[in-house]
This record gives structure tokens, C-alpha cells and sequence, in this order.
């Protein structure tokens, strides 16, 4: 029997990102969550995805919950801003890092 996982909450992605009791941060995640996750499974051309596509391997959920905190952590996708003397630059998300990548492409179906 294959080992199963359901797509991510944003509640699961917001307490990740040890914000759960932030509105916004599970209502941001919760769209993030659905954009990432038809990513992933495009990619993979749905495999390590069930038939119905709202379940898939726990490597390939983790991959996505990565991917997706990335996003919700830098919504504005800014890529640098400044106060004062303070600057910061945050990550954005401009697809699956190379780790993500690996997970996912041990999947992928490729031409043979």
C-alpha cells in the first residue's frame, strides 16, 4: 500500500513558520498552499500524486511545504528593502530550490 500524505493546511504551513495564531499568515499560506502544490504536480506530470491529486508522497508534501513558506515568508516578493541603516533582503521564490528540485524530479516522468 502506498504511504500517503494530504496536501498542507495553511494552518500547517503558518504553526511551520511558528505563526499559527496569525490570520493573515494562514489565510496567505492557505492560497500559497493550492498555487504550489498544482506546481509540484505539473512538474512531476502527477506522478507521486494520487489519482484524485489531493494526496502525495511525504517527500514530495514536504518539498512543497518548503516551497510554499518560502513564498508566505515574502509575500510582496520584495527583494530588498531598507530603514535607515537597516536592510534586509529577503528570499523570494523564483522556483524550487535545488533541494526541492531533487525531491522532485525522483518522480518526474522524463522522455524516454
Amino acid at each position: 500500500m502506498a504511504d500517503w500524505q494530504s496536501k498542507p493546511t495553511g494552518a500547517e504551513i503558518a504553526t511551520l513558520m511558528n505563526r499559527a495564531d496569525d490570520a493573515e499568515a494562514v489565510t496567505l499560506a492557505s492560497a500559497y498552499v493550492d498555487v504550489i502544490w498544482e506546481m509540484a504536480k505539473e512538474y512531476t506530470r502527477g506522478e507521486g500524486f494520487s489519482i484524485d491529486g489531493l494526496q502525495a508522497k511525504p517527500s514530495v508534501v514536504s518539498a512543497v511545504k518548503l516551497a510554499v513558506i518560502r513564498v508566505a515568508a515574502n509575500p510582496t516578493q520584495v527583494k530588498r528593502f531598507q530603514v535607515g541603516e537597516y536592510s534586509e533582503t529577503p528570499t523570494v521564490f523564483e522556483g524550487f530550490t535545488l533541494a526541492e528540485l531533487a525531491v522532485l524530479n525522483a518522480y518526474r516522468k522524463r522522455a524516454l
